[in-house]
């Protein structure tokens, strides 16, 4: 374990870096550093380094987290709480605070006639597709994908009646109108940073037969229209099909990306766990993860080990031999005017399953710069956890990992360096 390598994360903060100067500069050293590194791992790691910096940009996925079916890329996550989608762009520093846009669906009508009412039942997640199914067979499905969410309505069976088909919902974002898009798309833009783009629309019947829709915007109401002679030659079921996505203006560097710290898992197949924080705004920063074998590829989807509000920041992970999971401990605050605290999630070495977050020792002091010592040896499934606690000093606690079960700790928290307080971990 390298105790003066958060000192150097936390003093990095100060700085504006390019994600993959940042990368290329560390990672080898990360993958040298790790507790559980081996002679057999060390050679693997440029090969790391390299994969990681090519997934980190292309990284996506959905997921359970605590509960609540989540999703992301590498510019964008998204959240599907009570009947509503709402997607995030990643607007760095150039923005106070993060400025989703949330879609929320009310109807599906042809004529007088409303085929499709919003269901009762909340957001599933099957493979990688989250869905809502709504009254007459409606079903409102989100497909992540590198740069955004594939928003689809699937139509079952003729509406019947005549004229356009019409599913009509509600957007909510503080993100200002910018114009439409060549194809027919629209533009929310916070000048100078980047926004969110909704796609044109394009339907599609059982037999790939597709024909042009119109997007309308009037006000805050969205309406998806599918022109009447198709709805009437059309094989069904019916695909409506718009695309949600992300984009950012480039004005220079923006530390969006940053902060790794890569693991090894030495068992039978040499694994690595990076971990990076994401930054979609001043105020709203995330911790990832990806998976990788030992010849530098993608192993599963992105992890999303903090998705929230939070400011999340210097992610650190460690390894526990005997049950082959990982642990990922970073600082965490609700605002900038609380104090950070030291929390983490067990992640497992072969599925990627994620633990409950663990606070590791609750405080009403300012806890920041984690750094995770893990455990090489099948001796226990422990790791240490160490940080810096204002006028403390250098504290530690240690964290157990049994095969399967919830991450708690271990003992009391220790006093590893004298109470200074010019100490840091």
């Amino acid at each position: 374990m390298n105790l003066h390598r958060p000192l150097l994360r936390s003093l990095r903060s100060l700085f504006v870096l390019a994600p993959a100067l940042l990368l290329a500069a560390e990672l080898p050293a990360f993958a040298a550093q790790s507790v559980e590194d081996s002679a057999d791992a060390r050679p693997r790691a440029a090969s790391a380094e390299r994969a990681a910096l090519h997934l980190m940009q292309t990284a996506f996925g959905a997921a359970v987290v605590d509960g609540e079916i989540v999703a992301g890329g590498p510019d964008w996550k998204a959240r599907f709480p009570a009947g509503r989608a709402v997607f995030t762009p990643a607007l760095g520093t150039r923005a106070e605070r993060a400025m989703p846009l949330a879609f929320i669906f009310e109807a599906v009508e042809r004529g007088p006639n409303t085929l499709a009412a919003p269901g009762a039942a909340a957001a599933m997640l099957e493979g990688g597709r989250v869905s809502f199914a709504h009254g007459g067979g409606v079903v409102e499905r989100y497909d992540a994908s590198v740069d955004g969410l594939s928003l689809s309505f699937l139509v079952p069976e003729h509406p019947g009646g005549a004229g356009d088909l019409v599913v009509r919902g509600r957007i909510e974002t503080e993100l200002p109108f910018a114009g439409r898009l060549a194809g027919g798309g629209l533009s929310f833009e916070l000048a100078g940073a980047g926004g969110v783009t909704i796609g044109g629309v394009t339907a599609v019947d059982a037999l790939g037969a597709t024909a042009p829709g119109e997007l309308r915007l009037d006000g805050d109401r969205l309406e998806l229209v599918v022109p009447g002679d198709f709805v009437d030659a059309a094989s069904y079921p019916l695909v409506v099909d718009p695309k949600i996505g992300a984009f950012t203006t480039i004005a220079g560097g923006t530390n969006d990306d940053g902060d790794p710290d890569v693991a090894a898992a030495s068992h039978v197949t040499t694994r690595y766990l990076v971990v990076w924080e994401r930054r979609f705004a001043i105020g709203d920063v995330d911790i990832r993860g990806l998976r990788l074998d030992d010849d530098g590829a993608a192993v599963g989807f992105l992890l999303f080990l903090e998705n929230g509000d939070e400011i999340s920041n210097s992610p650190a992970v460690g390894y526990a031999h005997l049950d082959q999971r990982f642990f990922v401990a970073w600082q965490e605050t609700p605002s900038i005017f609380s104090p950070f605290q030291i929390v983490g999630r067990g992640v497992d070495a072969d599925d990627g399953a994620l633990s409950a977050k663990l606070t590791v020792s609750p405080s009403p002091n300012q806890q920041l710069a984690p750094d995770v010592g893990g455990e090489r040896t099948t001796a226990d499934n422990d790791v240490l956890v160490v940080w810096s606690e204002g006028a403390l000093g250098v504290r530690g606690r240690q964290v157990t990992l049994p095969g399967g079960g919830s991450v708690s700790t271990v003992g009391s928290t220790l006093q590893i360096s004298p109470a200074a307080a010019t100490n840091t971990s």
